[in-house]
């Protein structure tokens, strides 16, 4: 009988308890005496349901005191932020308080200014680039903000209140609900976005200043992680997925786009070209992907304010180091180690960051580390006679030893003004040196022995030194201004004692051609200063970017070859440029991107107009089309050497040697018909002048074209329809692409001035891109390709006719796994190239082989086809912590 009683008085203190808790917790008191605002905000979002939205350098310094509970939080904070001249807004539908400074009250204009930035909010850095995504009257609209992270639009006043998205590649999506019924702008509105997992760097396609459909469909399209003989993430290698970008080689000099020359590619780092885009003859970028935090990538209708070469620009930049804490990051790989580290120097004001990497191939010897040198410096490269004759050896060459090294670092400094204004100043320098010695199996004059073994030696290295300082300024509400000054020095050197001549004359009806050895060594020098000022201007009806730059250049080239001992060459010049770009939409389903840059060049006195026009109609739409057309001139070029990759040798315009150019007409059409699925349809036609070749490549050594070794009386036409269909859900994401194309050349010295087929032309090109979700932290990614095989280069020039290789098959496949341990990330990936182990033809041409017959052996010329890499795998593993 005493139970029941004993229960209820049991149930009755334990529910006084909880309410008591309760109570205790709903009254939660905060004591704050002198303490860092950065410390009392990270206090209440971990004991409130708050968080908040502010920039580092606002609060830098400041120290408050004040008590308050959670019933009167907003009140006091409110009222202790404004004696640091502070306000906050408060975002009652997500709960996010907006610490922004105080603003003068204007009188209420038909037009809501909106402005501020997008940054990490771990590190507080900037996330350029971004994009922001809203809903006014009905109608879906966007912006992408700057390369400083920074954006700025206008909607109409009649609104009362605006929900804001802002998204980053490898960052969670975030929202903000402003309320208008109270304010004519604001300013300063920052909004922090929260790092996901580890998932390596993603290249952004950027071709307009607006939001768009596409913006979101192809997110997670180009990763620098994904594929890489070599380990390391390859920016370069990963473009190539995009239908516009043709499918190389393991070992390459440069990327075809839109069938433009491999010089038609630039690779930029914090505004200042970098020389040498890859390390290994195109095995891995030049750069450290742990440095860099974003990339864009211009290839179709560049704005005016981009200085576009023919091809495409990749633009890279240094990633800032954290204004709060200090982080640090290494990674192995089966080639080299790197390690990263940063942090501030006066925390939410000033940054730094250190960054390298060097290789260790030299030291351990595996996944085919030495095969790899001998591959790139064309060492007993793998191949085949296309004689039908049994008894024909190719391997005249033995390898002996290599060297191989390469390294690259990177530094930053960043420091933020409490007005937002910054300076950032940022360095890289890196380099390979390699080299191999050899056994080559020549003639001998001697009766008792036909050959004998000569050794020889290979060696390729470059130097690349660049330097960038930047400031950044908002002048007024409508003006915000990008200062540039920067310098850069690039050296190279290249020997080959066994280099392969090939001479190719006409004899009547018939051809001869003769192939040998001699020494081939260049040197050159390529050293670079650059101003520029870019203007952003912001108006109720349209954003325009204005500004100059100014580019001072001295190269110099020297070469040592079978007919020009020691040419010399040497050309200095300065090039002007300027540039006004408008973007606006003059009626509601129309985006007008409208551009000129001009070019004064003074080796020459050439003066150049570029016009630059893009129309993309219905682009928030679910089906939409665009329109452009662009022109380009290039006055630094390129030159290499067919079928050898060697460091980039890059040459100036000269007053006998015009530019570069390029008129480009585009047409598009994307659909967007239901959610997880897009489809873009691309077109092309491009005309090409004055394209730059060595006259080697030409297989002439008669010296026809003119004093230098390169020839510039290259014309060009291509044209091109590309497609590209993306599927995506929570599982797997799933890319295809075609593109069916041609690229036609035509020089006055060559076919006897007929039109004929690039060397790189390939008529159709598909690529398969699966990527699937296994497990948490475990992703699957395959990678196929399937091309026509490319004209079988020079060669053509002896027969007239039009041959290609075989086609081009190549299945790359690549797990990752990536695992949080608190505040630490792991990473572990591990990819094989070419897992099928094809044998893809790379090139076909004449060299020397052993013709054994009537059991007399001796070297004759046979035509022999050499093969791409075959299978290879790689592994990276990654630590931060």
């Amino acid at each position: 009988m005493t139970i029941l009683p004993r229960l209820a008085r049991s149930l009755i203190c334990f529910v006084l308890i909880l309410f008591a808790f309760s109570a205790t917790t709903f009254s939660q008191d905060f004591n704050f005496e002198n303490e860092p605002l950065v410390e009392i905000f990270n206090q209440i979002q971990e004991e409130t349901e708050y968080s908040f939205l502010y920039r580092e350098s606002l609060i830098s310094g400041l120290n408050l005191t004040f008590s308050t509970n959670k019933e009167t939080l907003i009140a006091d904070l409110t009222e202790n932020l404004l004696s640091v001249d502070l306000i906050v807004r408060v975002d009652s539908v997500g709960q996010q308080l907006l610490v922004l400074p105080t603003q003068t009250p204007q009188t209420k204009t038909a037009d809501i200014l909106i402005s501020g930035q997008v940054v990490d909010a771990k590190t507080g850095e900037r996330l350029p680039f971004s994009t922001l995504s809203w809903r006014e009257e009905g109608i879906f609209k966007g912006t992408v903000a700057s390369q400083a992270g920074q954006f700025q639009f206008k909607i109409g006043a009649n609104q009362p209140f605006i929900t804001l998205y802002a998204s980053f590649v490898g960052y969670e999506k975030s929202s903000v609900t402003l309320d208008l019924n109270t304010t004519n702008q604001i300013t300063d509105l920052t909004i922090r976005l929260q790092p996901q997992s580890v998932t390596g760097t993603e290249i952004i396609v950027i071709g307009n200043n607006y939001y768009s459909p596409q913006d979101s469909s192809l997110t997670g399209l180009i990763k620098t992680d994904r594929f890489s003989p070599l380990g390391d993430g390859n920016a370069v290698r990963a473009l190539q997925v995009l239908p516009s970008v043709a499918p190389t080689t393991a070992m390459n000099e440069g990327l075809h786009i839109r069938g433009s020359t491999p010089d038609g590619f630039h690779l930029e780092l914090d505004g200042i070209t970098i020389f040498n885009q890859s390390h290994l003859f195109g095995l891995l970028d030049s750069f450290n992907e742990d440095a860099v935090i974003n990339s864009g990538f211009f290839y179709n209708v560049a704005p005016a304010h981009i200085n576009a070469p023919i091809g495409g620009k990749l633009s890279l930049t240094t990633r800032t180091g954290s204004l709060n804490e200090i982080n640090a990051m290494g990674s192995v790989s089966n080639s080299s180690v790197r390690a990263t580290v940063d942090g501030p120097f006066k925390k939410g004001k000033s940054s730094w960051l250190i960054s390298g990497r060097t290789s260790y191939m030299n030291q351990v010897d595996w996944f085919n580390n030495n095969k790899l040198i001998h591959w790139g410096l064309d060492i007993n490269r793998p191949k085949t006679s296309m004689s039908t004759n049994p008894n024909i050896n190719t391997e005249l060459v033995t390898p002996l030893d290599s060297d191989v090294n390469y390294f690259d670092l990177h530094g930053k400094f960043y420091h933020e003004q409490t007005d937002g204004s910054r300076n950032m100043a940022s360095v890289y320098f890196g380099g390979d040196r390699t080299s191999h010695l050899a056994n080559r199996l020549t003639r001998n004059n001697s009766l008792e022995e036909r050959f004998r073994n000569v050794e020889v030696e290979t060696e390729n290295r470059w130097n690349n030194f660049a330097f960038s300082g930047q400031h950044q300024r908002s002048l007024s509400t409508s003006v915000y201004s990008n200062t540039t000054l920067a310098v850069s020095a690039y050296e190279t050197y290249f020997s080959k004692d066994d280099f392969l001549y090939t001479n190719t004359t006409q004899i009547g009806e018939s051809t001869q051609t003769t192939v040998f050895t001699y020494p081939l060594t260049n040197r050159s020098t390529m050293n670079r200063g650059q101003f520029d000022q870019t203007f952003d201007i912001f108006t109720n009806n349209f954003n325009l970017k204005a500004g100059f730059t100014g580019i001072y250049h001295r190269g110099e080239y020297q070469e040592n070859s079978f007919e020009r001992s020691r040419f010399y060459t040497h050309v200095s010049s300065f090039q002007g440029d300027l540039f006004l770009q408008t973007d606006f939409s003059p009626i509601e389903f129309l985006d007008l991107q409208t551009g000129v840059r001009s070019h004064y060049y003074s080796a020459g006195n050439y003066f150049k107009i570029s016009p630059r026009l893009m129309a993309d109609f219905f682009a928030s739409e679910r089906i939409s089309f665009s329109l452009g057309y662009s022109k380009n001139y290039q006055f630094i070029n390129r030159i290499g050497f067919s079928n050898a990759v060697t460091a980039d040798v890059w040459i100036l315009s000269g007053e006998e040697q015009p530019p570069s150019s390029v008129d480009q007409f585009t047409a598009g059409l994307y659909l967007k018909p239901f959610r997880g699925l897009y489809l873009q349809v691309e077109g092309y036609l491009k005309s090409y002048g004055n394209l730059r070749s060595h006259e080697l490549n030409a297989q002439s050594l008669t010296n026809t074209f003119n004093d230098s070794p390169w020839f510039f009386q290259n014309s060009g036409d291509g044209k091109g329809i590309e497609f590209l269909a993306r599927t995506r859900n929570r599982f797997f994401t799933l890319t295809q692409t075609y593109t069916l194309s041609s690229i036609e050349l035509q020089n006055e010295f060559l076919n006897e001035g007929e039109p004929f087929y690039a060397p790189w032309d390939r008529r159709h090109t598909s690529t398969t891109n699966l990527g699937i979700e296994l497990l948490s932290g475990v992703q699957l990614f395959a990678s196929y390709i399937v091309a026509s095989g490319s004209v079988t280069g020079t060669f053509d020039f002896a027969t007239g006719e039009v041959n290609r290789l075989a086609p081009y098959h190549r299945l790359d496949v690549s797990a990752l796994f990536t695992r949080n341990f608190g505040e630490n990330n792991l990473s572990a990936k591990v990819s094989v190239f070419n897992v099928l182990d094809e044998q893809n033809p790379w090139y076909r041409e004449y060299q020397p082989v052993i013709v054994t017959r009537n059991t007399v052996p001796a070297i004759r010329s046979e035509i022999v086809t050499v093969y791409d890499l075959g299978i290879q795998p790689s592994f990276e593993i990654k630590i931060d912590f």
